[in-house]
């Protein structure tokens, strides 16, 4: 017997992980470089807080997170790197964090949503 993942909780700890260690890496390097990722630690905070989120109001739903849970330890740095490609990519509401991680799992995850759907 297989036991079950609780891809929810397994993306919170992965995201936990990448976020203490990016935070570490970004507190070795000088003023004027941390000055010069703002952009990617205001990222990192967004996210970390929209999936680390147990709110009931969750937008994200759990094969969301079962996607996600395939980027193991680099969920962020992942999501990132399509963010800066991603023309329509926002960090404004969770709402949009939704939409934009929802855009992320329909291209590189396809295949998973596609056999969720089949299931039920």
């Amino acid at each position: 017997m297989t036991e079950e993942i609780d891809y929810r909780a397994a993306v919170a700890e992965n995201v936990t992980q990448e976020y203490n260690d990016f935070y570490a890496a970004e507190m070795q390097k000088s003023k004027e470089e941390i000055f010069n990722d703002a952009y990617q630690i205001h990222f990192y905070n967004e996210l970390k807080e929209f999936l680390k989120s147990e709110a009931e109001s969750h937008y994200l739903v759990t094969d969301g997170f079962r996607c996600l849970y395939q980027d193991g330890k680099s969920v962020l740095a992942c999501l990132y790197d399509y963010y800066l490609k991603d023309e329509y990519a926002s960090t404004v509401n969770w709402e949009e964090i939704n939409d934009f991680i929802n855009r992320y799992n329909e291209k590189y995850y396809s295949d998973i949503l596609e056999e969720e759907s089949e299931l039920g």
